[in-house]
């Protein structure tokens, strides 16, 4: 069968090794190590070989009836990706190596992915026949009236944009043409409106053709459709940067004039220029509205019954406080408001806003009325336990979009606890956790999507992470009882904590009309697996791949030690899977901020882009511990250098611990970090400082060189938490400058800085260099050509993998000094 834009045909589908010959290496993954767990006699340790072929399983879906899933193995086979689709009910399953992009339609009645590049295939869940149409480019899914539509670029010459009726079988080419763009579809499925030959088109079910919308003009060109309005009367869009922002104003000469009462210094406007805007076209009359000007943010406010509303911030320069607006994304116009409402309630009553320290106002649009609805909540300003002084005064309330009904109430949070706010502040606030969380240092967050209505009598379940041991898991609670929340799971893994973002974990997925949730699982010692459950007490397997029980792994142990003021911190010992404790180990001690919260996560090995990879150095012989790190004001440096120094002390008292074979390593503000500590201890056998601030002063002073935003704030009242400007706090910045000490050093130092570095002045790396260098002092500096702050080349990834294993092995276990670490190489660098 054959049909325009897309050749058409059926095939069987078998799960085969004779078709599908890398079905073999995903046996040897998800079943030779799912029935035979049991450890080898001598696991190899980790080779960098392994790292650009370690399996992944990611992007689970889920028909709506809940009778079939999907996920995705990546990197397996090496360079490429295995489909895997099963069903819930019964043994089905098949694997697809090379399949991506998968999706199930809207119904659920087929499974939609590309194979070999560019053949779209629709497979029917739980057959062995599948529909392939060949030449396909992009393609969209969507539904209209209860039918399931494709639409698809081909990846022919002449371009051809074909719409597709997945249960008739019926294509239509709506458009052909020699370059296309972007395309969006209205919320009903009924319009289509894309980018193509420098116009814009537009394409309504039941017309012959797509028709232009706007003609071409050389001001569209590059245009970018963002979406329909929920009304479908309206298409929001970004328009190119073309004249948004003049160029900075140049005097004879091309001087470049910075002048004091600039709001808006000259390397941020320059760097204004690329910015694009938005703009909306309304469908009746054709117009073109610009809603955005130069300097200024625009954030569409959706999630609620209706997206008419933005917000407009504009930035009134460094250290300045942002002005905000609401703006009509009907008409334009706008309206000054006093915070950020950037959300919006389900049934369009009530804007939202966090103000940045945890109070919560609502603005009502019928009457124009603020309210903070967190200020009968008991919860004092500091109460999130945030250090920088920027975040001092947190009261760590927020909101995740939960309403009632009618938008009679909103679900928010604090720390630990959940509760329920009248928007109209009419009615006290309820613990509706009943203040189970802040007794025993849990936090609980709702799983539900953001914008979700829930009932009173609703069970509700909640993400679950205690912070005292790590353990992760779920409870319920119904929002008309004021019970204690009732435990579902908890346990030594990491299964989804919303407020623990940085975890990593992924929100449990549920079928559209069935109770049935797929929950992705994983632990310190096993990969991320998919596992389907329907009372969040059981958990049944649907994926079984375990790289890492084919290599000497790691474990991870939660411990504590004492600071010499007598307050506790908690760290993470890594140690491999073959620990001997009648052995000694040399150690590193990783560290940035807080890193006990990652117990139970799961780290694959990865080539370094300026830190260490943990399982490569635990698994080569090194044990590695990750303390907490708390900070005060004016004292980042000293604070990290006293907790580093308690930890060493704690380790050095292991029996299995090498005392004078500790090392310290870290990147960025974790950099800084590493060249304080080395200026004010000779306790460490060697360090690594990886982009790191030795002169504090000169950092304050610079600006981003992507943005052109000045750092100040970063410095004083972010990461660096110097709490105020070099003039009101001389002797700190000096204090807290590593280069004013470099005398003091006596740790081997591997310093790594790159040239293109945009946060973080390569002159940094060069002065701590230079200073060392001439005090004789033993450093070495590695600079990365074309790299920035991250290391994004793969090969200069590996080789800086290796050095940084090479550097430590000579220092901590006395192997041999590497070549470059002595002598000029063979290329002369």
């Amino acid at each position: 069968m054959c049909a325009k834009g897309g050749h058409f045909h059926t095939a069987l589908i078998h799960l085969s090794t004779k078709l599908f010959p890398a079905i073999g290496l995903l046996l040897w993954y998800s079943v030779v190590h799912s029935q035979c767990p049991g450890p080898s006699p001598v696991r190899p340790m980790l080779d960098t070989g392994v790292f650009d072929r370690w399996p992944e399983v990611q992007s689970p879906a889920i028909t709506p009836d809940g009778r079939y899933m999907c996920y995705t193995i990546y990197r397996q086979p090496a360079g490429s990706q295995t489909l895997v689709i099963r069903s819930l009910r019964d043994s089905w399953e098949k694997a697809l190596p090379g399949a991506a992009m998968a999706a199930f339609t809207p119904s659920g009645g087929y499974l939609v992915f590309l194979q070999g590049g560019d053949s779209l295939c629709l497979l029917q869940p739980g057959a062995g026949q599948a529909k392939f149409i060949d030449r396909v480019g992009s393609f969209w899914q969507f539904d209209n009236r209860g039918r399931s539509w494709l639409a698809w670029y081909s990846a022919t010459a002449p371009i051809q944009l074909v719409i597709y009726d997945i249960d008739k079988g019926r294509p239509q080419t709506i458009w052909t043409g020699k370059t296309a763009g972007n395309l969006v579809v209205d919320t009903a499925g009924a319009q289509l409106a894309f980018t193509a030959d420098g116009k814009v088109w537009y394409y309504h079910h039941g017309m012959p053709h797509a028709r232009p919308l706007l003609a071409a003009d050389s001001a569209l060109a590059g245009i970018t459709l963002v979406n329909f309005s929920m009304d479908g009367k309206r298409i929001l869009c970004l328009l190119p940067a073309g004249n948004v922002v003049k160029p900075w104003p140049q005097a004879p000469g091309r001087v470049q004039i910075w002048r004091y009462t600039d709001a808006v210094l000259p390397p941020c406007k320059e760097k204004e220029a690329p910015v694009p805007c938005f703009a909306v076209i309304s469908l009746k009359d054709l117009q073109l509205t610009r809603l955005q000007e130069a300097g200024e943010e625009l954030w569409p406010i959706t999630g609620g019954a209706t997206d008419k509303w933005g917000l407009i911030i504009r930035k009134q320069g460094s250290g300045a406080v942002s002005r905000y607006y609401l703006i009509s994304l009907v008409t334009g116009r706008r309206k000054e408001v006093d915070f950020p409402f950037a959300g919006i309630s389900p049934a369009g009553r009530f804007l939202v806003s966090d103000d940045g320290l945890g109070n919560i106002h609502t603005y009502e649009l019928a009457t124009g009325i603020t309210r903070d609805v967190t200020a009968d909540i008991s919860v004092p300003a500091g109460d999130a336990g945030y250090d920088q002084p920027a975040l001092a005064a947190h009261r760590g309330l927020g909101s995740w979009g939960h309403w009632l009904p009618g938008d009679t109430g909103i679900l928010l949070y604090d720390r630990y606890d959940n509760w329920l706010a009248d928007p109209l502040r009419q009615k006290a606030p309820i613990n509706l956790t009943n203040g189970y969380g802040r007794r025993h240092h849990i936090t609980f967050r709702l799983i539900a999507p953001m914008g979700t209505v829930v009932r009173l009598q609703d069970t509700l379940i909640l993400d679950a992470f205690n912070n005292d041991n790590k353990d992760n898991g779920f409870y319920c609670i119904r929002p008309d009882s004021a019970r204690d929340p009732l435990p579902l799971t908890m346990g030594p893994y990491l299964y989804y904590a919303k407020e623990h973002f940085y975890l990593g974990g992924e929100a449990p997925l549920k079928a559209r009309n069935a109770g049935i949730y797929i929950v992705r699982r994983c632990s310190a010692t096993a990969s991320p697996n998919y596992f389907m459950t329907q009372n969040f007490k059981r958990f049944r397997p649907l994926s079984t791949v375990y790289p890492e029980r084919s290599y000497n792994w790691l474990q991870s142990q939660l411990m504590a030690f004492t600071l010499p003021d007598g307050r506790k911190e908690q760290g993470i010992l890594y140690t491999p899977q073959d620990f001997d404790p009648h052995k000694k180990y040399p150690v590193l001690l990783h560290y940035y901020e807080i890193m006990a919260d990652r117990l139970h996560r799961y780290q694959p090995p990865a080539f370094s882009a300026g830190d260490i990879n943990i399982p490569y150095f635990v698994s080569r012989g090194y044990l590695v511990f990750t303390p907490d790190l708390h900070f005060t004001t004016g004292a980042a440096g000293s604070s990290a250098c006293i907790t580093v120094i308690a930890a060493a002390g704690y380790l050095s008292r292991l029996p299995y611990v090498r005392a004078d074979k500790m090392g310290i390593t870290s990147r960025s503000f974790g950099g800084f970090l590493t060249n304080y500590i080395v200026t004010h201890s000779n306790l460490f056998a060697a360090a690594c400082s990886d982009a790191g601030i030795v002169n504090m002063a000169g950092g304050w002073g610079t600006y981003e060189l992507n943005t052109g935003m000045p750092l100040q704030e970063l410095y004083e009242r972010s990461y660096y938490r110097m709490g105020a400007p070099p003039w009101q706090q001389p002797d700190l910045y000096l204090e807290n400058s590593p280069l004013f000490m470099a005398d003091k050093v006596t740790t081997p130092l591997l310093l790594v800085h790159n040239k293109l570095d945009a946060v973080v002045p390569v002159d940094q790396g060069i002065a701590f260099f230079t200073a060392l260098h001439r005090l004789g002092k033993p450093a070495w500096l590695l600079q990365y050509e074309g790299e920035a702050h991250n290391l994004l080349q793969p090969d200069n990834q590996l080789d800086l993998t290796i050095r940084i294993n090479q550097f430590f092995d000579h220092f901590l276990k006395d192997a041999a000094a590497p070549d470059w670490m002595h002598e000029v190489d063979a290329s002369g660098k």
